[in-house]
């Protein structure tokens, strides 16, 4: 208390703003003088009514100035939900923790998109009619095919889906040639009703071999079921 009076200002003011360290050495001293006053409760000392006020008072305001702070009431700005509190996104002391400099730089580079081309599986029709029609179909099952393949982190299932289209163009799409022994044969089948010339021999053949080939890679990628066991061997 001498050192608190000494600095200039009276410690049991209820105004007076002590430091936690303050606060807690008048507490000691609060009770080491309790302590001593309890040592002297037979004697025969002289104590009247206005020292037990006196002392009273004392003891009050040493529990006001040590007792902890009180809880503010929060300050809203605003009304509704979108009130906010005052001083909400304030953090005192950490300014020391801030850094000048910018670090803008340490974020890198954005990483590019990647670049999705559109698989557009109505490109394969649902029949043809000539050599040139089914080569056409094979070659648009066997580029949708490559570009699924190339792009399967990027689309999902890309297995079922090269595997549903090459069974809807080699089984629904593409007709199987007549027997040699049907009487229609010359007019209903296109396999025998013109001549195939060399290349497009070669072509439909090498896309046959492209189109077996990402098919045979899909079959044993999925799992395998008692009706896709059947297409597997048509």
């Amino acid at each position: 208390l001498a050192q608190a009076e000494s600095a200039g200002y009276d410690p049991l003011e209820p105004r007076a703003r002590l430091s936690s360290s303050e606060c807690e050495l008048l507490r000691f001293g609060a009770r080491k003088l309790c302590g001593c006053a309890s040592s002297l409760r037979h004697s025969e000392l002289a104590f009247s009514a206005a020292h037990a006020a006196a002392l009273e008072a004392t003891c009050a305001a040493v529990g006001a100035v040590t007792a902890p702070p009180k809880e503010a009431a929060l300050e809203l700005l605003g009304e509704g939900k979108g009130a906010a509190v005052r001083g909400m996104c304030r953090f005192d002391l950490f300014g020391r923790a801030l850094r000048g400099r910018s670090v803008d730089h340490l974020a890198g580079e954005s990483a590019l998109p990647p670049v999705v081309l559109p698989v557009e599986l109505s490109l394969v029709p649902d029949c043809v009619s000539s050599y040139e029609d089914v080569c056409n179909a094979l070659r648009h099952a066997v580029h949708l095919c490559e570009l699924l393949a190339n792009q399967q982190g990027y689309i999902p299932n890309t297995y079922c889906l090269r595997v549903s289209l090459l069974q809807h163009l080699l089984t629904a799409v593409i007709p199987l040639p007549l027997p040699c022994s049907h009487p229609q044969r010359a007019s209903r089948c296109f396999w025998a009703a013109s001549p195939m010339r060399y290349e497009t021999q070669a072509d439909l053949l090498r896309l046959l071999n492209l189109a077996c080939r990402h098919f045979a890679a899909c079959c044993f990628s999925i799992r395998v079921t008692r009706s896709f066991d059947a297409v597997r061997l048509v």
